[in-house]
């Protein structure tokens, strides 16, 4: 019995020790989404939209190079297939003022076939903000509609920070599983081929 209780006191000992030393230890402080994005982190959030299996995606990060470089590569339709994943062609058919037309095909792995989408465009870029809204006027999706947002990042002003949102549901036998994890997957691959195309 004496014993026993010799055990239970040395281990509520030890553990006040244990406590102790870590009480003294700093916390490690909290990224805000600033510091994660200047680190080169691209970052990909996701929102349910009512009636959908498939959510909308959110993605930011920060490209190295000014805004009007990266405006450059968004608002250039006919160079989507260097820019965005499993783009086989585009090509922007009408133009006028802030407003255009881009239809683009989309390469899908076997057994699945490619989608094409046409889309109308408004692109407004004036003084500090870069903007461009798409949707869909006819093609395979069900919705495809979306928003790009550019604006300066840092004390100089020669980084961009990339907002780019998207809620795409594709009219096919395509399983949602697939469709979810292969969106996220292409909002990395988007941003890892704009900053290749912009070095």
């Amino acid at each position: 019995m004496r014993q026993t209780v010799h055990i239970v006191l040395m281990s509520l000992l030890l553990l006040c020790v244990a406590a102790w030393v870590h009480a003294d230890e700093p916390t490690a402080p909290q990224l805000t989404v600033e510091d994660r994005l200047a680190a080169g982190e691209v970052i990909v959030t996701a929102r349910r939209v009512e009636g959908f299996a498939i959510p909308a995606l959110n993605v930011e990060a920060v490209l190295d190079v000014p805004p009007e470089r990266v405006w450059a590569l968004v608002d250039d339709c006919h160079g989507y297939r260097k820019t965005m994943p499993r783009v086989a062609d585009s090509v922007e058919t009408e133009r006028s003022g802030a407003r255009s037309i881009c239809k683009w095909r989309v390469s899908m792995p076997f057994p699945f076939s490619d989608i094409g989408t046409v889309v109308e465009a408004t692109s407004v870029a004036s003084g500090n903000r870069w903007d461009r809204q798409f949707h869909q006027v006819s093609g395979d999706f069900i919705r495809n509609e979306g928003a790009w947002h550019l604006e300066r990042f840092g004390d100089e002003g020669k980084r961009t920070r990339v907002g780019y949102r998207l809620h795409a549901v594709v009219s096919s036998v395509v399983p949602d599983g697939f469709m979810k994890r292969g969106q996220v997957k292409a909002m990395h691959e988007m941003i890892g081929m704009m900053r290749t195309a912009l070095k």
